[in-house]
């Protein structure tokens, strides 16, 4: 009988009635195909059906026709389960079990459970002890991302939700996972980093971070210039202060204190300029003149703002003003607010 046009042959509307028979003696015995058994059932309008132990069987014209029922025990089932694929009654109920629909599937899920149980050196036995078990544990295994019991065991062990937070503890560099976690609370992925950031007194990821791109030799450094915003919005009110003051001054023609504020702004403006520029903090007491400074902000800038010989000049002005009473008219006065103006200027301009 020809069994390769399955799919074109209608199925029986209504099944004959199933006997289960214990010992059958079939004569001149036929075994058919499943789809060919029912076909014979259609067109002979079978009532009654017998089945074995391993078969299900009709007597039809003194012959014995057969085909193998593999645990099923009604014709619908068997029909049903192999539309699906399936072959065996353990197998179908276990897809079932599982919620798979098809028996491509199931074999696909078995065959993967058997490698991440590592089964493949005892012929399947301890897995077919508990197929519905071992597929459910790899499946719940696989949604995590494992393929390897071992990992997966170890993983949930050391405390780990996903095969992904695994692996990421196996490259970070770590050897202890009580170690790793603590760091990755920190923000830390690697090993390296973190004993690093230790090392340098940081507490965080981002703070080492920071830190690494601030470009700071060390933590005393790098701690000091996160305070430089505020230090600079200090010295820029004071600045303004000591501005305003020299204005006044020179409004109420107090040329000598004029001068001595003009040249205090202008130190105190190189002071916050080259607190900009180099992130570094004066020594208490250091006693550096506003030249050397300016010198120094003009050396990393690679260029010249002002004449540093007139600033020598106006320097000695105020020295004489402040420790000889030295008094100055109008004009030289306002030759200072000129020098000094074009200065401040240059130096408020500076980026």
């Amino acid at each position: 009988m020809n069994t390769n046009n399955k799919s074109s042959r209608d199925e029986p509307t209504e099944y004959p009635k199933i006997i289960t028979v214990k010992n059958s003696d079939k004569k001149m015995e036929f075994e058919l195909d499943i789809t060919d058994f029912l076909e014979l059932i259609k067109i002979s309008k079978i009532d009654v059906v017998f089945r074995d132990e391993d078969n299900f069987f009709l007597v039809k014209e003194g012959c014995c026709f057969y085909a193998r029922h593999f645990g099923f025990f009604g014709l619908e089932e068997l029909v049903k389960a192999a539309k699906l694929g399936f072959r065996q009654k353990d197998d179908y109920n276990y897809a079932i079990e599982l919620g798979i629909t098809n028996f491509k599937d199931f074999s696909s899920i078995c065959n993967k459970a058997i490698s991440y149980f590592d089964y493949q050196f005892y012929h399947g036995d301890a897995f077919n002890r508990d197929v519905v078990g071992h597929c459910k544990e790899y499946i719940k295994a696989s949604k995590l991302g494992f393929q390897n019991k071992s990992e997966y065991d170890e993983t949930l062990k050391l405390g780990f939700d996903s095969y992904e937070s695994y692996t990421s503890f196996k490259k970070s560099g770590f050897d202890e996972a009580e170690e790793y976690f603590k760091a990755k609370k920190l923000g830390f992925n690697n090993e390296s980093a973190y004993e690093e950031s230790i090392s340098l007194g940081f507490n965080t990821f981002t703070e080492y971070q920071e830190f690494l791109e601030s470009g700071c030799k060390n933590k005393k450094e790098f701690d000091f210039s996160k305070k430089i915003p505020q230090i600079i919005k200090n010295m820029n009110k004071k600045l303004k202060e000591i501005v305003n003051d020299a204005d006044s001054a020179f409004k109420t023609n107090r040329f000598e204190e004029f001068i001595r504020l003009k040249f205090l702004s202008i130190e105190r403006m190189a002071d916050i300029k080259h607190l900009e520029l180099f992130k570094q903090e004066r020594l208490e007491g250091e006693d550096v003149k506003v030249d050397e400074i300016i010198n120094q902000i003009e050396s990393k800038l690679e260029k010249e703002f002002t004449d540093h010989e007139e600033l020598k000049y106006w320097r000695r002005i105020r020295n004489k003003i402040i420790h000889e009473h030295l008094k100055l008219d109008k004009e030289r006065a306002e030759k200072g607010k000129e020098f000094f103006d074009e200065l401040y200027n240059n130096l408020s301009n500076l980026t």
